[in-house]
């Protein structure tokens, strides 16, 4: 989806493009600006180079597996004391 794509009408009115943020977010009943904002945000997120496509394991998966199991999981925050 591209965020701010516009269309013009033949009575010269903007609306959303096909294909958009906007249009979506219209109608899906989401605001707007929080879909595009929304949209910009995880932009950043998956232009980070340790965020892949194709992972190479199913973690999801394992963990829910695990948990399944009666195993106890601990998932590390990566914050530091």
């Amino acid at each position: 989806m591209k965020s701010g794509a516009m269309l013009e009408t033949e009575d010269g009115k903007k609306i959303p493009a096909p294909g958009s943020v906007a249009a979506w977010a219209n109608h899906a009943g989401v605001n707007v600006m929080a879909a595009e904002g929304l949209h910009s945000k995880m932009g950043r997120v998956f232009r980070l180079p340790y965020i892949v496509e194709r992972p190479a394991a199913d973690s999801l998966g394992e963990v829910i597996k695990a948990l399944e199991a009666g195993q106890h999981v601990v998932l590390p925050s990566g914050a530091r004391e």
